[in-house]
């Protein structure tokens, strides 16, 4: 089974209080620093999300996404564990249906021990795609 099969599940993309909340499984195969995580963007139909758009939820409270810019200290010492799935929203920017949506992540798994060259971490670009029915 490929690392990206369990990241997007069909139960993962629903619709809360004016938000799409997007649950997310970790593309990769052990514990990673949430730091280590680097999202490019999320499109849910035709609308696309730029990571100064959407938050995560952690044990921290909710972070706009684009932490790896601003925010890598706050972010260091979160686990993102295999088995956990992260919550992720982001504004509905227009009417919420329940017809099947394509949802398509693109992230980054910058790996924190292993290295190309010395300082210069392997970064391994994600690409996941589903078709997901919201759920309410």
């Amino acid at each position: 089974m490929p690392l990206t099969d369990q990241a997007l599940k069909p139960d993962s993309l629903s619709y809360v209080d004016g938000f799409w909340r997007l649950s997310l499984g970790l593309p990769w195969f052990r514990a990673l620093p949430l730091a280590s995580v680097e999202f490019d963007s999320i499109r849910i139909g035709s609308t696309t999300y730029s990571p100064s758009d959407f938050e995560a939820e952690t044990v921290k409270g909710w972070l706009v996404a684009d932490w790896h810019e601003r925010e890598t200290d706050r972010v260091a010492r979160i686990e993102w564990f295999v088995q956990d799935r992260l919550s992720l929203r982001m504004p509905v920017s227009m009417a919420p249906t329940d017809e099947e949506l394509e949802v398509e992540v693109k992230v980054r798994i910058v790996t924190p021990n292993l290295f190309h060259e010395p300082g210069k971490p392997i970064t391994i670009p994600n690409r996941l795609i589903a078709k997901l029915r919201p759920v309410r």
